[in-house]
């Protein structure tokens, strides 16, 4: 994209250059990366907490980065040429290739430096049932995931406003562009400040509800502005950083909502599917920002903004109106969708969390068991069974200690366990169940004790052929 070497081709090839290394870079490479970077933060953890500091460090990082390159790569990337500043192609082609080299070592990193805890477990026909459609279809019905896309749309209407507007509101009404400058200053504190109190904040009151005040208070914070409408640039300047300070709370935590989107989704449709449903989430939010990016133009020119109007009175009113009121409806809008339509609130939250938490634990106890029966019959171990269908004590305890040498077991342990195989013998029979059935429901036995009468089962159900050496 940056190959100042290629500046001397004819205007159609550069054009067509341009087009295909961008749509490569944002719309294929970029987003490959950026969708399972985004998800990895729900299979990292399952803890709230963990969450909302991958999702506040997440921020943090982006806009510092992005505060470091626009402050440093300027004063590289100039040349004096009589007496102007003007922007050396080599230069910029050598610090784009140096940010490339040091993006592809931070992605090693990454790589290297993570663990994946969070595992999703999904049986092969779940996998074949799980296309396109039935995602989409999924998605449409996911009242959490929809929601904070309406929401995170809202969030970038307002974000935006305020950004772009930023441009006229001071050299045009209050006639001082020098205040700009130290408007993305404020922004910066405003969003510092909501990374500091947005953890702790969130882990006693929850990341939607303390989302809803802050962004309440910037709506409240933006219609107070609209209303008295400060002649003191340095007042509107004071209550706008409690705008970026709502935001800030909101951008701080919304990454970490998303994987309790994920949580509810798996719930909700049986399968975990972090990509995908980060996947979408991104790809609404892309065509949110590209149709929220033009609204600031389009207002503009709505209310009769040209190169010759520009410093009319009517006009300057007009600019004050757009950069206060459609932030003031956004805000109030984004805290009212989170509090009314948003369903993951603290408590669902946690519970959601911990209902995952024991159903993957269960996968995995439901896995080791399988493990343990398929290593009894590659053994080919036939099971001495007396004319009542009860173990012989002695002869359950030598198969337990060949079979599973690296575990003790005595003498009182398989007289428990034939008592076991009996209780639940005689339970099986009153409920009709088969062995079958025994082993479907093993993943939701939780005890020792459960596992332990499940394990007695197996061997009792286990039926080798007649060739087969008893021990």
């Amino acid at each position: 994209m940056y190959q100042s070497s290629l500046s001397g081709l004819p205007k159609p090839a550069k054009i067509a250059y341009l087009f295909v290394t961008y749509i490569l870079w944002g719309s294929v490479f970029y987003t490959s990366i950026n969708i399972p970077y985004g998800s990895m933060a729900s299979a990292i953890s399952d803890n709230p907490n963990d969450r909302q500091s991958l999702s506040t460090f997440r921020t943090m990082g982006g806009m510092f980065a992005g505060a470091i390159i626009m402050a440093v790569v300027p004063l590289i990337i100039y040349n004096k040429e009589n007496g102007n500043d003007v922007i050396s192609g080599t230069k910029f082609t050598i610090v784009a290739g140096v940010c490339s080299l040091l993006a592809v070592v931070c992605y090693l990193l990454c790589y290297a430096l993570t663990t994946e805890r969070v595992r999703a477990q999904a049986t092969d026909a779940q996998l074949e049932k799980n296309n396109l459609g039935v995602m989409l279809k999924n998605a449409v019905k996911n009242r959490a995931l929809i929601s904070i896309i309406v929401a995170s749309i809202f969030m970038l209407i307002s974000q935006l406003t305020i950004q772009q507007m930023a441009n006229y509101v001071f050299p045009n009404y209050y006639g001082n562009a020098k205040v700009q400058s130290l408007s993305v200053v404020m922004m910066g504190g405003g969003m510092v400040i909501a990374a500091v109190i947005a953890k702790p904040l969130a882990a006693k009151f929850g990341k939607a509800e303390i989302s809803v005040v802050s962004n309440m208070v910037a709506g409240v914070v933006s219609l107070l502005l609209y209303f008295v409408r400060p002649q003191n640039v340095w007042v509107y300047v004071a209550l706008q950083f409690l705008c970026w300070f709502g935001l800030g709370v909101f951008s701080m935590v919304v990454w970490a909502l998303i994987t309790d989107v994920i949580d509810y989704s798996e719930i909700k449709n049986g399968i975990r599917e972090d990509g995908s449903v980060y996947a979408l989430y991104s790809f609404a939010r892309k065509l949110g920002q590209a149709l929220t990016s033009g609204l600031s133009g389009a207002l503009l020119s709505m209310i009769g903004y040209k190169k010759s109007t520009a410093f009319e009175s009517q006009v300057k009113e007009g600019i004050f109106d757009i950069s206060t009121l459609v932030p003031a409806i956004s805000f109030i809008l984004l805290a009212l969708i989170l509090w009314f339509w948003y369903p993951l609130k603290k408590k669902l939250v946690d519970e959601n969390v911990e209902f995952l938490r024991k159903k993957h634990n269960k996968t995995e106890e439901f896995a080791d068991t399988t493990l343990m029966l398929k290593k009894l019959q590659e053994n080919n171990i036939a099971l001495a069974v007396v004319s009542n269908n009860s173990f012989s004590s002695y002869s359950l305890e030598r198969r337990l200690n060949v079979l599973f040498p690296e575990i003790k077991f005595d003498y009182i342990f398989a007289i428990f366990l034939i008592a076991s195989k009996l209780s639940l013998e005689i339970i099986c029979s009153i409920l009709h169940a088969s062995s079958a059935a025994v082993l479907a429901s093993t993943p939701r036995l939780t005890s020792h004790f459960e596992r332990v009468v499940c394990l007695s089962y197996i061997f009792s159900a286990i039926r080798l052929p007649e060739s087969s050496n008893v021990i």
